[in-house]
């Protein structure tokens, strides 16, 4: 499968080698997010083929846009960024893992690089025509997005999985010792999952946990059933009410962050023309679920 075509770009082959590294770099550069799915599986597999192919076709058609505009990188640049990068390693088993991480191998290393100083560079070019975000305009974004200026509230709290009703009292009388060592020590003794979880985000927990953390006080017992029909009971240790920021406590992080914005947003844009002045032929899409 590794040898099989799956889409050409202006004659250009993708192969389902190049797709299974493409897919490495993907999750690799995917936050940790409970809803992502960081290894492929039967139910994603075909996901993620189809994103990884799409993924490489965005950056064919965006080098061979940035061919068109005039854009060319010399082999000393991609030398100098190879050196630079693997400068910052502090061994070669550390390079190489990363390497292996990111799908790159010393057959692709020199073209992977290439690609991304391509699409950088072009990017760069288009984004000449704008100005850069400050002060003033981090300030405008600031008051128009007031109510989201905020910290998120986090908890750190201690749960144990209870697998039937017999054992909830016992449960809920480890949780109720004041010692945190203590209480994962007892739920250990009699075999219940115990799990102790520090600063969690608001935004990162189940809508239904959120809602039970933010009734519940401080060294009190809740229940929440768990998906597969057993019951957690949680005992809240710690509140944080996230406040609210100033604008002069944002403002650094805000003009960072309209600059991010602006980058994606003509990145969008120059993908959108780059796809549509390419030639893309799709072969065997129906194999993506078996590439593995």
């Amino acid at each position: 499968m590794k040898q099989t075509l799956f889409a050409t770009v202006n004659g250009q082959q993708i192969l389902g080698e190049a797709i299974l590294n493409s897919r490495k770099r993907i999750l690799s550069e995917q936050p940790e997010k409970p809803e992502f799915v960081q290894e492929p599986n039967e139910d994603n597999n075909s996901f993620l083929n189809a994103e990884a192919l799409q993924k490489l076709i965005d950056i064919y058609s965006l080098v061979a846009l940035a061919k068109f505009e005039g854009i060319t990188i010399e082999d000393e640049e991609i030398s100098d960024t190879i050196y630079k990068l693997r400068s910052s390693y502090e061994d070669e088993i550390e390079w190489d893992l990363s390497l292996e991480e990111l799908g790159i191998d010393d057959k692709n290393m020199r073209q992977i690089f290439y690609y991304d100083l391509m699409v950088d560079r072009l990017i760069n070019s288009h984004l000449q025509h704008f100005e850069d975000p400050d002060d003033d305009s981090a300030e405008e974004f600031y008051y128009q997005n007031q109510n989201s200026m905020k910290i998120p509230d986090s908890y750190t709290f201690i749960e144990i999985e209870v697998p039937n009703a017999d054992r909830l009292k016992l449960a809920a009388t480890i949780l109720s010792q004041n010692d945190t060592a203590s209480i994962v020590k007892e739920a250990e003794k009699y075999s219940l999952p115990v799990t102790v979880n520090e600063e969690i985000l608001k935004n990162k927990l189940p809508e239904s946990l959120q809602e039970m953390l933010a009734d519940l006080e401080e060294n009190k017992i809740g229940t929440i059933p768990a998906e597969d029909d057993t019951l957690v009971l949680i005992k809240l240790l710690r509140k944080y009410i996230g406040e609210t920021l100033s604008l002069e406590k944002a403002l650094p992080g805000l003009i960072e962050y309209l600059k991010f914005q602006q980058y994606a947003n003509v990145l969008d844009d120059l993908t959108i023309t780059a796809i549509d002045k390419c030639d893309i032929v799709y072969h065997n899409t129906e194999l993506l679920k078996n590439l593995v």
